[in-house]
């Protein structure tokens, strides 16, 4: 019998594994070799790649500002609302569980992120820089990967806020469901055996 019980345990894992992947966002690159970013300690935007094409004059009251008595934090623009987000859900349909569940979790760590984001590439767009803090906590090296080749012209600019397919949230909500739902029965099943 411990054989079926690893036969289940596998089970659950790969389960759960291709439910993750279900839910990142899709790359037209994807297909191609992925850059390694193992062992690099670099923050989204030290590559400096992000800001082709942008325009330095960005309103201020639109962006926020460093934090003078904590470096590692900002201070929410002018004009922010915690009401513009976009819902916890899209979260999770466009990019998945892992910002789901950082949204969850640490909401002001995630909110100092997207601050993070619109100061360093000067985004004065609530909504683009909250799916592209999204897009980077799902699947760094993909995200990272797809804004260099962005930058080298390699790639059109992929926009992160355009409203998403219906057919992508149909299919993101049955595979979801499916793929939930075979996990709570192999578990049930090793649980109450």
């Amino acid at each position: 019998m411990p054989s079926s019980h690893f036969f289940a345990s596998s089970l659950v894992l790969c389960l759960l594994l291709s439910s993750i992947n279900a839910f990142t966002t899709p790359s037209p690159t994807s297909l191609g070799t992925t850059t390694a970013t193992a062992g690099v300690k670099q923050s989204v935007t030290s590559l400096n790649i992000f800001n082709k094409g942008r325009s330095s004059s960005a309103s201020s009251s639109l962006l926020p500002k460093p934090d003078p008595e904590n470096s590692e934090r900002f201070i929410a623009p002018q004009a922010y609302d915690k009401k513009e987000l976009f819902p916890i859900y899209m979260s999770l349909l466009r990019n998945g569980p892992v910002p789901f569940l950082k949204r969850l979790t640490s909401s002001d760590s995630y909110e100092q992120e997207i601050f993070k984001y619109q100061f360093d590439q000067k985004e004065t767009d609530l909504e683009e820089a909250q799916a592209n803090t999204d897009a980077f906590i799902a699947s760094p090296d993909v995200y990272l990967e797809n804004k260099l080749k962005e930058s080298k012209g390699e790639r059109e600019v992929y926009k992160y806020a355009t409203p998403m397919p219906q057919d992508r949230v149909v299919l993101s909500i049955a595979w979801g469901l499916t793929s939930s739902g075979l996990i709570t029965w192999a578990v049930g099943k090793i649980v109450y055996k």
